[in-house]
């Protein structure tokens, strides 16, 4: 149970950071890392 909470925040976090990555910093928007 807490094990999948715990995966689905990772996967969420991990998202976030490659959105960052290949979206924010091309386009000059590093906001989106926040």
């Amino acid at each position: 149970m807490w094990f999948l909470l715990y995966e689905t925040v990772f996967s969420f976090s991990l998202f976030i950071t490659f959105k960052c990555l290949f979206v924010g910093l091309p386009t000059q928007k590093q906001e989106l890392c926040l």
